[in-house]
């Protein structure tokens, strides 16, 4: 077992996330502009949420993973956090109670799963006025608003009701699902 390294070493907890997290390169292997946005990322400064859209391969999950990491380094609390597929939330229902519940949430990949049972809105509704969420998704604002209903775009964009940051690597600028003063887009891929 690797022993984690950081302020709270002595924690056997911190070694039981960093166990859960998905084996993936360092930030080197994300879009310059999504670490940026994970790293500048500060839960308790009222924007207690971080939405991160772009293509296959720009390294969402990467990105969402180093947070974790860096979060890990740098908070107690930090120990109650889950990194999770949307579509395994939607699957289980005891890991959608602990979605509900963690401290710092990601939600990885939301878009693709099917939810009948609207599992993953109950999630985020429960969570977007009480703990921080970081949603990565591979579709567009657009896709998003189309596949989902207005309430859950809601809840993926806002945040005790101030918005989330929002960085989207799209070359097309979206149609935003929210009001134009809801979003805070990043730079494009040109």
């Amino acid at each position: 077992m690797t022993r984690y390294q950081g302020p709270f070493a002595n924690r056997t907890d911190a070694d039981h996330v960093l166990q859960q997290l998905p084996s993936l390169g360092g930030p080197e292997h994300a879009d310059p502009r999504l670490i940026q946005a994970v790293e500048s990322w500060d839960p308790d400064a009222g924007r207690g949420g971080l939405v991160l859209m772009g293509p296959t391969g720009c390294g969402k999950t990467t990105a969402a993973v180093h947070l974790v990491r860096r979060l890990l380094a740098t908070r107690e609390d930090a120990t109650s956090t889950a990194v999770l597929l949307a579509r395994d939330i939607v699957a289980d229902a005891q890991l959608a109670e602990r979605a509900r519940r963690v401290r710092f949430l990601v939600v990885d990949d939301i878009g693709k799963e099917y939810d009948p049972k609207n599992v993953l809105f109950s999630v985020l509704d429960y969570r977007h006025t009480r703990l921080p969420t970081i949603v990565t998704s591979g579709l567009k604002a657009e896709d998003l608003q189309s596949h989902f209903t207005g309430a859950f775009v809601r809840r993926m964009g806002e945040f005790r009701g101030a918005r989330v940051r929002v960085v989207s690597l799209f070359k097309q600028a979206p149609r935003p699902a929210l009001p134009p003063d809801q979003y805070d887009l990043d730079r494009r891929y040109p």
